[in-house]
C-alpha cells in the first residue's frame, strides 16, 4: 500500500503497536519460612477499552447506551466513552494529539475525509474480515485505499433529504413533497415552491413585486454550505469535484459551477435562504429549531436529524415530512457516515477489533438505528421485510420514510463521496472553501471564483493525490 508523505500526514508520528495480555493480580504469599501450599488468588483485571465519538447530546446518550450495551454483553470489559462534540477539524485535532501524545483511543468514529490518510500510514487495525456474508457493508460507504484494500466502513447510511413544516403547508394550501425518486421536482418548480414560501416581515412572497429581502420573516428554503449538501447539488447539476475514478479533478467542469451558482443563487437572488454572514458563518438554525419556529419552511438535511425532529414531534408537537431532494439534470442522493476504526496502537487489538465491529453491526446498534440517528449499513436490513420492520415500523420513523429514506438511499445513491476512495480532500476543501465563502455572500460568480483558484487546486490535486491513486 502506497504511503502518503510523512511531511504532508497531519500526524506527525505513527504511533506503535502496541501488545499486553490480560493483566492479573496474584495474591501475597505468606512470609518466609512458611510455605503456603494453596495456590494464589488470582483476580483478573477487566480489559479497559476507550472509545471516542461527536455529536450532540442525543447522540452522546445513544452512543452511551450502545456502549453499556457492549459491556454488558462482554463482562470482562469496560468501555470509556469519550464525547468530543465537535466533528470534523476539531475532533481530528484531538485525534492527532492523542495520538502525538500516544493517547490514541481502542477505536473511534473516525472523520471520513481523513480516514484514507490515516490508513495509507498504517493507522489502523484491519478489520475486514468483519464485513463479509450477511455482514457486508453498503458499496456506496466502504472506505477502500486506491489499491482496493477495504479498512473500514461507515457506521450508518446517512443520506441527504427534505424535511419540512408540513403545518406551514398546509396553512399554505400547498401540497406536500414527493416521496419518490421518480416523482422528485425538478428544481424550477422546487425553487418556484422555495420562492411561494419564504414571507417577508409584511406578508409579502418572494415571488411578489412588494416582497422586502432585507425583512424575511421565513425562508422558503435553507441547506448546509459544507461538502457533502454542496456535492449533492453539484452532482445534480452533473457536475462533481471529480471524476468517477477519482483520477480527474473537474471543479471547473461547466456543470460544477452552474450547480455552486444555483446553490449562490438561492441567498442571493431568489431570496429563499438565509445569507451566508461577512464573518463567514451562514445564519443557520438547526432543522428542528427552524422547522418548529416556522422562521424555515424546508431543509435540505442528513437522515441523522431524524433522531431531534421525533423527540420534537413528541414534546412539541412539530408535525414535519419528509421528501426527496429536486433535481437539476439527475436525480441523486448522497451518503455519508463516519467509519468506525480500530486502532494499531491498542494494548488490546483482539478486543478493539470486536468493539468496532460491535458498534457496526445493526443488530447491535438496533437501538440507535430505531431512534433514528443512523440507518442500518448493510443491504439485507432495506431488503428483508422482517428485518426491515424491525427498524422503521415504529413512532420515530414517519408513514413516508420507507419511500423517502429507505428507497431512495438504496435507488439514488450513484457512487462515493470523495473522501470514501481517494486520499486528500481535506487538503482541496482548505483550497475550495474560502473561495466558495466569496460565491455564497455573492461578492463573486462560481465561475470567477473556480477560475481564480483553479491554478492551485489542480497543482495540489496533481502532487497529492493523483501519485497515490495507483
Amino acid at each position: 500500500m502506497t504511503k502518503i508523505s510523512r511531511r504532508k500526514f497531519i500526524q506527525s508520528s505513527v504511533v506503535a503497536v502496541g501488545a499486553s495480555a490480560t493483566a492479573a493480580l496474584a495474591a501475597s504469599c505468606a512470609p518466609a519460612p512458611t510455605v503456603d501450599t494453596k495456590p494464589a488468588a488470582v483476580v483478573a483485571e477487566k480489559i479497559a477499552l476507550r472509545y471516542t465519538h461527536w455529536g450532540n447530546e442525543d447522540e452522546k446518550a445513544s452512543t452511551g447506551a450502545l456502549l453499556k450495551k457492549f459491556e454488558q454483553l462482554n463482562p470482562g470489559m469496560t468501555v470509556e466513552q469519550i464525547h468530543i462534540p465537535e466533528a470534523g477539524d476539531p475532533f481530528l485535532q484531538k485525534l492527532t494529539a492523542m495520538a502525538a501524545s500516544k493517547t490514541l483511543p481502542d477505536a473511534s468514529l473516525f472523520p471520513d475525509n481523513n480516514a484514507i490518510d490515516w490508513a495509507l500510514n498504517d493507522m489502523f487495525l484491519d478489520i475486514s474480515s468483519e464485513f463479509v456474508g450477511d455482514h457486508e457493508k453498503l458499496e456506496a460507504i466502504q472506505f477502500r485505499t486506491p489499491d482496493g484494500k477495504l479498512f473500514s466502513a461507515s457506521v450508518a447510511n446517512e443520506i441527504m433529504a427534505i424535511w419540512y413544516n408540513k403545518d406551514v403547508f398546509d396553512a399554505d394550501k400547498q401540497e406536500y413533497l414527493p416521496i419518490k425518486g421518480a416523482d422528485s421536482m425538478q428544481w424550477d418548480d422546487f425553487l418556484k415552491l422555495a420562492k411561494f414560501l419564504t414571507v417577508d416581515a409584511k406578508g409579502n412572497r418572494a415571488d411578489s413585486a412588494n416582497f422586502d429581502p432585507e425583512n424575511i420573516d421565513r425562508f422558503g428554503f435553507q441547506m448546509g454550505l459544507w461538502f457533502m449538501p454542496v456535492n449533492t447539488i453539484m452532482r445534480s447539476a452533473g457536475g462533481d469535484w471529480t471524476t468517477r475514478d477519482y483520477k480527474k479533478l473537474t471543479l471547473n467542469s461547466p456543470e460544477s459551477i452552474y450547480g455552486l451558482q444555483l446553490i449562490s443563487d438561492l441567498m442571493n437572488v431568489h431570496y429563499v435562504m438565509p445569507k451566508l454572514t461577512a464573518g463567514g458563518g451562514i445564519s443557520d438554525v438547526s432543522t428542528d429549531n427552524g422547522l418548529l419556529s416556522k422562521k424555515i419552511a424546508m431543509k435540505m438535511d442528513g437522515q441523522w436529524v431524524l433522531e431531534t425532529l421525533a423527540k420534537v414531534k413528541k414534546e412539541s408537537k412539530l408535525n414535519f415530512g419528509i421528501g426527496v431532494l429536486p433535481f437539476v439534470k439527475e436525480k441523486v442522493t448522497t451518503s455519508i457516515g463516519g467509519p468506525i476504526c480500530a486502532f494499531k496502537a491498542s494494548k488490546h487489538p483482539a478486543e478493539a477489533a470486536k468493539l468496532a465491529a460491535f458498534v457496526m453491526d445493526p443488530e447491535q446498534a438496533l437501538a440507535v438505528i430505531q431512534g433514528g440517528l443512523w440507518m442500518p449499513n448493510e443491504r439485507r436490513w432495506y431488503t428483508d421485510p422482517a428485518l426491515l420492520s424491525k427498524w422503521i415500523d415504529n413512532d420515530v420513523h414517519p408513514k413516508e420514510y420507507k419511500s423517502a429514506i429507505v428507497d431512495y438511499a438504496l435507488d439514488y445513491v450513484t457512487h462515493p463521496l470523495w473522501g470514501f476512495r481517494a486520499p486528500g480532500f481535506n487538503g482541496f476543501d482548505q483550497i475550495v472553501g474560502p473561495a466558495l465563502q466569496d460565491v455564497w455572500q455573492g461578492k463573486k460568480t462560481a465561475a470567477e471564483a473556480v477560475a481564480d483558484i483553479m491554478p492551485t487546486a489542480q497543482a495540489y490535486f496533481d502532487k497529492e493525490v493523483l501519485p497515490l491513486m495507483g
